[in-house]
């Protein structure tokens, strides 16, 4: 085949080679002089990622080494965030990682985070002394068999979040509240927090806030689960 020829056929291939080029990303050209090697990828690979402090309004989560109502935070179990139906609130659950004694109360902890840039007027989680606490131990659910509480509540059951903020939360289940929780053997917690109507008419009264002003909603937390021995 003369050199002629050999013109003829390879040069429909070098010009579609010339369009795809041109069809690239723009910008791929540079990506792939800049492109990290193997081992400066790796390196980035074990650099972990920075976090930013949570910023809590009223009592935090200790340090690592530091108590809260007695429990060291390195021992403590952490659910999943939960988040409400418009994306405005978070929570989860922790508990104390080792279990209790039969006979001691379950020490449940709640963090409520507001994921806006706005602060949120709320109901307190807990202030309700037995709403929203689901148990299920060795022998099946777990009822409140104690005194209920008043369920006047006064301004001090709402508190505003400010955006990106936290609200920590506690709760003691004691066991002469709940029949049955001085068995040995797991028991799962769920938390469901709602706000209606009710909270809203209360908020009003107290002069919180506007009706429109406290927010609406439910959450329902991921289940925890506690040693009792």
């Amino acid at each position: 085949m003369t050199s002629t020829m050999l013109q003829r056929w390879t040069l429909p291939v070098v010009v579609l080679g010339v369009f795809c080029v041109g069809c690239r990303d723009k910008g791929s050209a540079d990506r792939e002089t800049d492109s990290p090697s193997a081992d400066e990828e790796a390196t980035h690979a074990r650099e972990p990622a920075v976090e930013e402090p949570v910023k809590y309004i009223g009592p935090r989560l200790p340090e690592e080494d530091s108590e809260l109502w007695g429990i060291p935070a390195r021992e403590l179990l952490f659910t999943e965030w939960a988040t409400s139906d418009d994306g405005a609130l978070s929570l989860r659950l922790m508990a104390p990682k080792a279990g209790v004694h039969v006979d001691d109360p379950i020490i449940l902890l709640m963090e409520m985070r507001n994921n806006t840039d706005e602060p949120i007027t709320m109901f307190r989680p807990f202030a309700e002394s037995i709403a929203g606490v689901a148990i299920s131990g060795p022998d099946g659910e777990v009822v409140h068999t104690g005194p209920v509480a008043s369920s006047t509540f006064g301004a001090g059951a709402f508190v505003s979040i400010p955006g990106g903020y936290v609200l920590l939360g506690r709760r003691g289940l004691y066991v002469a509240d709940y029949a049955g929780s001085d068995e040995p053997g797991h028991y799962t917690l769920t938390y469901h927090y709602v706000t209606g109507a009710y909270h809203q008419n209360i908020a009003v009264m107290r002069g919180v806030c506007a009706e429109s002003e406290l927010w609406p909603g439910e959450i329902y937390s991921e289940p925890i689960t506690i040693e009792k021995r």
